[in-house]
C-alpha cells in the first residue's frame, strides 16, 4: 500500500508539473501574439525607420487633407499591422517632436481636397 501511494504521488507530481509547463508555454504564445479579426498575427515590437517614416507620412497627409490624427492612426494601423493605439503612442511619444515643423506647416496649408475641387470648379466655369 505504501509503495502504491508513492507511485500515485509521483504520477500526480509529474502531471502537475506538466500542466505548469503547458500553462507557461501557452502564456508565452499568447503574450507574443495578438488576435485580430481574421486570425493570429505575430506581435511587432520593434519600430523600424521605414515604419516611422510611413506613420509620419500618413499622419501628415491626413492632417493636410483636413482629417484627424485619430483617423491617421487607424489607417496606419491597417497598413503597418499594428494597433491604432500603438501607432498613436509612437507618434506622440517619439515622432511628433521630430516632425513638429512639418506638422505645423501642413496645418497652415489649405487642405488639398478643397484645393483640387476648387480647381475643378474653376476649370468648368
Amino acid at each position: 500500500m505504501y509503495k502504491d501511494s508513492d507511485e500515485s504521488k509521483n504520477i500526480i507530481s509529474v502531471f502537475f508539473h506538466a500542466m505548469i509547463l503547458f500553462c507557461l508555454l501557452l502564456h508565452i504564445v499568447v503574450k507574443n501574439a495578438r488576435v485580430i479579426d481574421y486570425g493570429i498575427e505575430k506581435r511587432k515590437d520593434q519600430w523600424t525607420k521605414e515604419d516611422d517614416e510611413r506613420l509620419a507620412e500618413i499622419v501628415l497627409h491626413n492632417v493636410q487633407n483636413g482629417k484627424t490624427q485619430l483617423e491617421a492612426f487607424e489607417m496606419a494601423a491597417i497598413e503597418l499591422g499594428r494597433t491604432k493605439q500603438a501607432c498613436g503612442f509612437r507618434w506622440n511619444k517619439t515622432l511628433r517632436g521630430q516632425y513638429s515643423q512639418s506638422l505645423l506647416a501642413v496645418r497652415n496649408q489649405p487642405p488639398t481636397i478643397y484645393a483640387k475641387s476648387f480647381e475643378i470648379s474653376v476649370d468648368k466655369f
